[in-house]
C-alpha cells in the first residue's frame, strides 16, 4: 500500500473510532446485502430510531433458552391426545437383517 493510501486509511479508522464506530465483515446471503447495509446505516445514526431498531433486533435475536423443545412439546395441542405410537413388528425383507 502506498504511503498516501496508508495515511488515508489510518485517518479513516481514527474517525470511525472517534465516533464510536468500527468496521467489520458479515457473512450472509447475497439477497440480504442491501438490507444489512440499510440496518447498519440506521444503527450507526445513533438517534432515537436507531435505539428503537436496536431494541427490536435484540428482542428477536435472543438466544434460545434451555428447555425450549420440551416447552414446545408440552404446549402442543396434542398433549393429552390418546395416540397409539406402538410400532408394528414385521418380518425383515429378503437381504436385510
Amino acid at each position: 500500500m502506498s504511503e498516501p493510501a496508508r495515511r488515508a486509511t489510518d485517518a479513516y479508522r481514527k474517525r470511525l473510532a472517534r465516533d464510536g464506530l468500527s468496521r467489520f465483515e458479515v457473512v450472509g446471503h447475497e439477497g440480504d446485502k442491501q438490507l444489512l447495509r440499510q440496518v447498519a446505516r440506521r444503527l450507526a445514526a445513533g438517534d432515537g430510531e436507531a435505539e428503537a431498531l436496536r431494541r427490536l433486533l435484540q428482542g428477536g435475536a435472543a438466544a434460545p433458552r434451555r428447555g425450549g423443545l420440551l416447552r414446545a412439546l408440552r404446549d402442543s395441542p396434542m398433549v393429552g391426545a390418546e395416540l397409539d405410537l406402538a410400532r408394528v413388528e414385521a418380518e425383515p425383507r429378503d437381504g436385510f437383517a
